[in-house]
Formats: C-alpha cells, structure tokens, sequence
C-alpha cells in the first residue's frame, strides 16, 4: 500500500479513483460480467424465439412458455446475484491488491451466494418502505445500507448484522455517499441512453434492446465500484483502516526480513 490507495477522499477524488481502477482492471471486470450474464440472454432469446415461433391460440404451448419463463426468472436472479457478488470481490482486489482473479472472486460469490441474496432482499424491502416514506425515505435507504453487499461478501457477515454495520459506517456521511453515487449514476446513465439514442435512430427498436444490454454490461464494473470504494473510504475514516494495514504490511515485511534462527549445535 505504498501509493496511499487507501486515504479519506473527497468525491471528486474517489471518482479519479474508480477511472484510474478501471483503467487498469476494465478488460478482466467487464469479461466477469458478460460471462456471468451471458446465460440470462441466452435463455431469454430462447423463449422469445418459442413464443415467436408458436402458433397463435396453441393452448398446449402456453403451459411450456410459462415454465420456461419462470425457470429462466429464476435464474436471472442467481446469476445477477453471482456475477454481481463476483465483481465486487474483484473489485475490492484491484483496489487493495491491483490484481483481479476471476476464478476465485466467482469462488467467493458462490460460497456467499446465499448470504448475498438475503443481503439484495433485506435491501429491496427497506426501499419499498423507503418509497412508501417518499423519495427522500428511499435516498436514506441507499445511503445507510451502500455498504451491505461488500460487508457481506468481505467482511463474511450475515444480511442483517451487514445491515447494521452499513448504517453505521455511513453515520455522519450520508450526504457525501449519495452524492457520489447519483454522480456515477447520472454518468452511466447519460452515456447509455446516448447509445440508446443512436441505436433507435440509425437501426430502429431491436437495435436499441441490443445496445441497452451491451450497455448494461459496459457499465457494470463502474456502478458496482462505487459502493466498494466508499466502503473503504468509510473504514479509513471511521476505523483507521489505512494504518491497520499498513502496520500489518510493516510487520510482514520485518518478519520476512529477519534472518533464519541459528541451528542448534549437536
């Protein structure tokens, strides 16, 4: 941790950060979320295709496309989950360590994929309850709990205790946490409903569909590493995180340093 990744940042300054971190990770971090979403399309081109494909008032193929969808519902929710999950472990790599592995940060998702779809459940019904209390109950939600997938898949808690533990890294911190995430948030979206655009105007409605998912995936990694660096921006300010590892990064190098102990005489 020489280079000081790891410090307080304003949100211009954790914004330099998340380009210069997809500058250097984008390739392997876009490749994780193509390949994670990949099966979705696949099965849902599959049943957009069937339905095309089948006769008109053929009662006996409703029950099959019905199954069909419902399978590949449920699917879609696992693999976001997973390639999700996937892409912040990554992420949280190429910050701390600046290098991404694939295999193990899918590895790490897996084994938390539970864990992480209580995590997306826990969030989602606390901004039902946040839009109820109008627009501004739904903003506290995503402030307090910004944190809650990262705490669960690095900090290996449960959904609920991550909950907590999100509230309280955003304590006092609230505003600078929304504000950097609608930053992103209007960034990605602009670029894709610019893409958007020029797909329904230069080719028609399916082109745009294509250009929509393309996006999606373009997009992915930034709107993910957001929430991420946040984390650790709360961690360093709350918790001295910075000079934790540091200290830690001292101690091994001093340890690996010493010479062996003598070899006792026979």
């Amino acid at each position: 941790m020489s280079d000081r990744r790891l410090r307080p940042r304003s949100t211009s300054e954790l914004v330099d950060a998340l380009v210069e971190l997809l500058r250097h990770h984008y390739v392997p971090l876009v490749t994780m979320t193509a390949v994670g979403v990949a099966p979705i399309v696949a099965l849902f081109t599959v049943a957009a295709l069937f339905g095309a494909a089948a006769p008109k008032g053929n009662e006996a193929l409703v029950a099959p496309f019905l199954a069909l969808m419902l399978v590949g519902g449920l699917l879609a929710v696992v693999a976001i989950a997973l390639t999700s999950s996937a892409v912040v472990v990554a992420i949280s790599d190429a910050y701390l360590h600046d290098r991404v592995d694939p295999a193990a940060a899918f590895r790490t998702a897996w084994r938390r994929l539970p864990a992480i779809v209580g995590a997306y459940l826990v969030m989602g019904l606390s901004m039902m309850v946040g839009f109820i209390c109008f627009i501004v109950g739904a903003l506290y939600v995503s402030a307090a709990l910004f944190a809650l997938p990262a705490i669960v898949l690095l900090e290996e808690r449960g959904p609920f205790d991550a909950a907590s533990r999100s509230s309280q890294l955003s304590k006092d911190r609230k505003r600078a946490i929304l504000g950097a995430i609608i930053l992103v948030g209007i960034i990605t979206s602009m670029l894709s409903g610019m893409v958007q655009a020029g797909a329904t105007l230069t080719l028609g409605e399916n082109a745009a569909l294509v250009a929509r998912f393309v996006m999606f995936v373009v997009l992915f990694p930034a709107t993910s590493a957001m929430p991420v660096l946040l984390y650790y921006d709360a961690r360093v300010r709350k918790e001295g995180l910075d000079i934790e590892l540091e200290a830690a990064s001292l101690a091994q190098a001093a340890a690996s340093a010493s010479p062996p102990p003598p070899v006792p005489a026979v």
